[in-house]
């Protein structure tokens, strides 16, 4: 019974051999993830259930909005400061890549962790080099920005009255229609833009 049992897998590996060399669709069927046979796709971002207060901020042209009316579009947030010399620069590179890679309408902001150098007009010189569609934004009122950035798990302390910075470059994404915060840790700008067209092109997912 043993010696049949083996063999019977043999062939069985054999004909499954075979049918990957001859059939392309069984070449791809056998070595696709497990969400694309079932007709799904995946999103790269971690879903975060935050209560996220609907706060006001400024932006660099010296506009307020609410977060509830910036949301009505995907919205990608980050945190920084405009005299950050490592991972904020970092982050801005993929804001731009990000903005390159996507064709459907969306905004990119820079919250700034420093609003008593980041002034407007600071603010205004700095982001005059980027895109049309990064920002860069103040949230004046310090309890607001302390909920806000404390909805997305986001504690920027200080010591001896200078700014400090977790470089952990995480960006989060607000979605039309997504419940959740979606986050991305150490993701580049390749798969976030994916993320954006996968969730234009798929409510399945949303």
């Amino acid at each position: 019974m043993k010696r049949i049992f083996v063999l019977f897998s043999a062939f069985c590996l054999l004909l499954l051999a075979v049918l990957i060399v001859t059939v392309p669709k069984v070449t791809q069927w056998v070595l696709a993830p497990v969400h694309v046979l079932l007709g799904t796709e995946q999103l790269a971002a971690t879903r975060y259930p935050a209560d996220v207060p609907d706060i006001t901020m400024r932006l660099h042209d010296d506009r307020e909005w609410l977060l509830s009316d910036l949301r009505q579009e995907p919205l990608i947030v980050g945190f920084g400061f405009t005299h950050c010399p490592h991972q904020c620069p970092i982050m801005l590179t993929h804001f731009s890549q990000i903005s390159a890679g996507v064709q459907t309408p969306i905004k990119l902001l820079f919250v700034t962790i420093d609003p008593k150098r980041d002034t407007v007009e600071r603010m205004q010189s700095f982001f005059k080099h980027f895109p049309p569609t990064i920002f860069g934004a103040r949230i004046e009122r310090e309890q607001a920005f302390q909920q806000f950035s404390q909805s997305l798990l986001q504690y920027f302390p200080t010591a001896d009255g200078e700014i400090t910075l977790n470089h952990a470059g995480t960006i989060f994404m607000f979605y039309p229609g997504v419940e959740e915060v979606l986050v991305y840790r150490g993701i580049g700008a390749e798969q976030i833009v994916k993320d954006i067209e996968l969730l234009n092109n798929n409510a399945n997912i949303r």
